[in-house]
Formats: structure tokens, C-alpha cells, sequence
């Protein structure tokens, strides 16, 4: 892979990153408005938990 396709590749899977951030907001913002919660598991040992009540995260390793 060539240095400008790997240049491409990462700006590619920075973009998508910005657009997950972009959602989780959203998620945040949704969870605050309803008092809700809910779970980004990213993978095993990197999830944690929205608290929409109290407007915080809570790393998964809490629960354990």
C-alpha cells in the first residue's frame, strides 16, 4: 500500500470515528431528555454505561 493510500485510509477511518462520536452525542443527548440509559461495548473490557438521569458515564469495569 502506497503512502497516499494509507494517508486516504486513515482521513477514512478518522471520518468514521467523528461520525460515531457524532451519534454517541446524539445517544447522550436522547438519554438526558428521557432519564434513559444505555451500553457502548466497544469490545470486551472498553464499554461503559450512559446514566441519562445523572448525565454521566460509567466505565464497565465499575460493574464488576
Amino acid at each position: 500500500m502506497s503512502d497516499e493510500q494509507k494517508k486516504a485510509v486513515q482521513a477514512e477511518i478518522e471520518n468514521k470515528i467523528n461520525q460515531a462520536q457524532s451519534l454517541i452525542a446524539e445517544c447522550e443527548k436522547l438519554a438526558d431528555q428521557h432519564k434513559l440509559h444505555f451500553d457502548w461495548d466497544l469490545a470486551y473490557g472498553m464499554g461503559g454505561w450512559y446514566n441519562g438521569a445523572d448525565g454521566e458515564w460509567a466505565a464497565s469495569s465499575q460493574s464488576c
